[in-house]
């Protein structure tokens, strides 16, 4: 991560953002528990695995204070799915960065079923705090702003289009 870090500076130099004493507060702490005692902030970004989420959740829910945002940096699991075994998933929600994130400012932010207001409020102004583009998405799937999501809508109406337009305009049959 230091090293990273290290290769990322000249970058962010160049966009402006500060640089110096990046990694003095960086640290690293193998047992989860300790990790996120105290925390007020949790980004996660783990596997895109459904039941691993699902227990990294509650097992964090169990150690973290109540006020505590719990971010998830997935783009194919929702909030509501990833909370299914936490006892208040009212502060988890979706904080989905571009990437790269230090040159993509971006975030879409979309909150799961059981998500408060003040958590959808708190973690617009994290991301805006750290010089981020907050967009909440009030429907839809995390990812739905993504380069991928957009991706795959605009090949699904190019397919679209083609069919119903051009194979008419040319006379042409879908066999």
């Amino acid at each position: 991560m230091h090293d990273y870090i290290r290769k990322a500076a000249p970058t962010l130099k160049a966009l402006g953002l500060p640089t110096q004493d990046l990694t003095r507060k960086l640290r690293f702490e193998a047992d989860l528990d300790r990790a996120v005692a105290g925390v007020d902030l949790v980004q996660e970004n783990g596997p895109e695995r459904v039941e691993f989420k699902q227990d990294l959740w509650a097992r964090i829910e169990q150690h973290v204070p109540s006020h505590a945002l719990l971010l998830s940096s997935s783009s194919a699991k929702t909030a509501t799915e990833q909370s299914l075994k936490m006892k208040n998933p009212s502060r988890l929600l979706i904080g989905h960065p571009f990437n790269p994130p230090h040159l993509i400012p971006l975030v879409e932010i979309v909150p799961g079923e059981q998500t408060e207001p003040g958590a959808i409020a708190d973690a617009v102004a994290f991301y805006k705090a750290v010089g981020k583009v907050p967009r909440v998405l009030r429907k839809g799937n995390p990812g739905d702003l993504s380069p991928t999501g957009c991706s795959a809508r605009f090949s699904a109406s190019a397919a679209i289009w083609y069919w119903r337009v051009w194979s008419r305009w040319t006379n042409s049959t879908i066999s």
